[in-house]
């Protein structure tokens, strides 16, 4: 009988393991929710419980004060500080409103989110101001504005804001089936389209394109959600992240419109006296030209004398390795792109790096900023 539980167990714990690797994220869109949250309040939980001090009625014949919520269907439910509950009739707590940006929620940006208990749980549209939202509960439409700044590294591991900036009206409520498309703007030298991607996540992607004859240019941006202007926009912070560029670089690129891409090397600078060149994300140059495309990249994590020690490493075709170990994290991502690999740079945070090469010993390394080369 132990046996046979044992191998029960196992089975379980296989099946459950093959769930929560594979599940997708659960979506709800924004009209479910408004249909069946029939009491929405703003409040703040009670640590450790579904409890919620409500002290905002939105929506419902809800009381100020303490309510106790229930757990959803299929899923725990957990949340923390002051949020926006959305209550089914049941009395369940089905998603909430949690601030990203902004010095509280009346007066900044909202995430909502719902409860899955093996992936993330969508709403879509799920990024907007208290304004926006209550004026959909009222009316079911939502008309919004996303206001870019263009940001560039500060030289020391973080970003400073430059004088571009430009609204994008954003079309959060779309039909069934129909796909997103871009929206005229004015950036720069034949790019005068922009499209937004990921904003149900919290972490937007700013696509901008245009056309020069016939030759196409376009600039992503990695958003950070930053809070709302006077008017109601919803600001966000865009970094050059495809191709990376900096302040310089970043306004030739955008005034030069026979500039069709930029490529931005970083120095692999060894020990012996060599320099290697890495195009993150695609390869190393060697000293002698020849190309190493890039392979797999890996991150990890070990305990040194009670301390924590991160590890990247990423390969080259030709046997090359380049491993360092972080003090921190770059930019709020695990690392990869130019972006953040000179944001750690810049602070001073590569730690230690060590360049391997098949055949050949260990050698220690040194990453700098390298240069930006442009491609007509």
């Amino acid at each position: 009988m132990k046996v046979r539980f044992a191998a029960l167990l196992a089975t379980v714990l296989v099946l459950a393991t093959a769930r929560m690797a594979h599940a997708a994220p659960m979506v709800s869109s924004l009209d479910t929710v408004r249909a069946e949250a029939t009491t929405i309040v703003v409040g703040t939980m009670v640590p450790n419980t579904l409890d919620i001090d409500v002290d905002t009625v939105v929506r419902g014949s809800a009381s100020l004060g303490r309510r106790r919520l229930s757990t959803p269907p299929d899923a725990f439910a957990s949340a923390s500080g002051r949020i926006v509950a959305f209550v089914d009739g049941k009395g369940a707590l089905r998603w909430i409103g949690s601030l990203v940006a902004g010095p509280s929620i009346e007066k900044g940006v909202l995430l909502l989110s719902g409860f899955f208990d093996f992936n993330a749980h969508l709403v879509m549209p799920g990024v907007m101001t208290f304004a926006e939202l209550t004026g959909y509960l009222a009316t079911g439409k939502l008309t919004q504005r996303l206001a870019v700044t263009l940001v560039v590294p500060d030289g020391h591991g973080g970003v400073t804001r430059t004088a571009t900036r430009f609204v994008i009206p954003y079309e959060a409520l779309l039909p069934p089936g129909k796909p997103r498309m871009s929206t005229p703007v004015r950036v720069g030298a034949c790019i005068d389209h922009a499209a937004v991607m990921s904003l149900e996540w919290g972490a937007p992607s700013v696509f901008l394109s245009g056309t020069c004859g016939n030759h196409a240019r376009s600039l992503s941006l990695a958003g950070r959600i930053t809070g709302v202007d006077a008017t109601g926009a919803i600001e966000i912070d865009g970094a050059a992240e495809s191709p990376y560029l900096e302040a310089a670089d970043l306004a030739t690129f955008l005034a030069d419109a026979t500039i069709r891409d930029a490529k931005r090397f970083l120095d692999v600078s060894l020990d012996d006296g060599t320099v290697w060149r890495w195009e993150a994300s695609k390869g190393l140059v060697d000293p002698a030209g020849a190309k190493h495309a890039a392979g797999s990249m890996s991150l990890g994590s070990s305990m040194s004398n009670g301390v924590t020690v991160d590890t990247q490493t990423y390969a080259f075709d030709g046997g090359v390795v380049v491993e360092f170990h972080p003090t921190r994290v770059a930019g709020g991502s695990s690392g990869g792109s130019a972006r953040t690999l000179i944001s750690l740079i810049d602070a001073k945070a590569v730690g230690p790096c060590t360049f391997k090469q098949a055949g050949k010993p260990d050698r220690t390394c040194t990453l700098g900023r390298g240069r930006t080369v442009f491609v007509r």
